[in-house]
């Protein structure tokens, strides 16, 4: 809102993976906000994930996110991890009714909230949190929330379409579903994406 070439009526967010946690986060506590886009999103705040597996265990650090320097309420990760990051995510989103305070409260957002996911995202399952972001909104009178899922998608669902020539491409299913399927999704969904934040910062 400070930045000189910023209107400060009309603002929107937007993210992708660890970006879409934060953009929900974020609308969630902004309701100023007219639109959020969320790709590959999170239903809750997640713990930190410390790459030095040793680290991870004995000494696990926080949440992800943090509001004056203090951790925000999260999901921790189960404690047996075998190096698949789809089923670290998975087992440990089945705990969620153990941290009922880290899920996302989107109904105090009072953004258009737009979901772009992929059903075979192997890194974590956005399009199960999806959902959940949905059905929450719904059950709490919060705002319209639209979801695009994508059967031959992965988590490279979101963003610009790639030319075929393009060596990207050939990247666009390393993380699940099919380069087509991916770049098909993002044909479909870019357009939708910008129409939303088009009407919305009408």
């Amino acid at each position: 809102k400070a930045q000189p070439n910023v209107d400060r009526e009309r603002l929107a967010v937007i993210g992708g993976s660890k970006g879409a946690e934060a953009a929900l986060i974020i609308a969630a506590r902004h309701p100023e906000l007219r639109a959020v886009v969320a790709g590959m999103p999170s239903s809750v705040a997640w713990q930190g994930l410390d790459w030095n597996i040793l680290r991870q265990i004995f000494t696990p650090p926080d949440g992800s996110w943090s509001v004056g320097g203090k951790a925000i309420p999260f999901v921790p990760y189960v404690k047996e991890f075998n190096g698949n990051l789809l089923e670290l995510y998975t087992k440990s989103l089945s705990h969620v009714g153990e941290h009922q305070d880290a899920i996302i409260p989107i109904e105090k957002s009072h953004a258009t909230v737009l979901l772009v996911c992929g059903k075979q995202d192997s890194l974590w399952p956005s399009c199960q949190m999806s959902e959940q972001v949905k059905e929450r909104a719904a059950k709490m009178g919060g705002p319209a929330v639209t979801l695009l899922a994508y059967d031959t998608a992965g988590h490279g669902v979101f963003g610009l379409p790639v030319d075929r020539t393009d060596p990207n491409f050939g990247q666009l299913g390393g993380l699940g579903g099919t380069n087509d399927g991916n770049n098909d999704a993002r044909a479909d969904s870019w357009p939708k994406v910008l129409a939303v934040l088009a009407e919305a910062m009408k």
